[in-house]
């Protein structure tokens, strides 16, 4: 069945004081979470929330898979749609289109790769005709309309 997911600010539990509400995901949602990440073809070893914007409906987490990390993105957004998605490092690495954080919970981590980019403008400009290529062939409305509705259509 399809779902909307809405903004969850404000439904943290009243019970613990202790909930911090940036850090606080939904049972249904994480159940969500863990029901998307299996339709696809890689197995999960681990799932940790990485940020989560629950005024907006939105959560990423980093896991790790035997494909190696990935992230898995729940986006809500106007109108009315939610969207998650897993993968996009393949994209930026296959594609040339961007740079990968190892450690995207570490701050310190994007230094390397935004030093790599400000410093070089070739490669600034091949990133980003690789990534409009990418995104004209990849993701367009009707293909990502289909891909979502097998994800919420078993």
């Amino acid at each position: 069945s399809k779902q909307l997911i809405q903004p969850w600010d404000g439904d943290t539990p009243a019970s613990s004081s202790k909930t911090n509400v940036d850090t606080y995901i939904p049972p249904a949602i994480e159940k969500l979470a863990q029901a998307v990440s299996k339709k696809y073809a890689m197995k999960v070893y681990d799932r940790k929330l990485i940020t989560s914007k629950p005024d907006k409906g939105g959560a990423i987490w980093k896991i790790d898979t035997d494909k190696g990390p990935r992230s898995l993105k729940l986006l809500h957004r106007e109108p009315a749609r939610s969207l998650f998605s897993v993968g996009a490092q393949e994209y930026l690495v296959k594609n040339k289109n961007g740079l990968v954080v190892d450690r995207p919970e570490d701050p310190k981590a994007f230094v390397k790769p935004i030093t790599k980019l400000l410093s070089n403008k070739k490669l600034r400009r091949e990133m980003g005709k690789n990534g409009r290529h990418l995104a004209l062939k990849q993701f367009q409305w009707k293909r990502v309309a289909k891909e979502v509705e097998a994800v919420w259509e078993p």
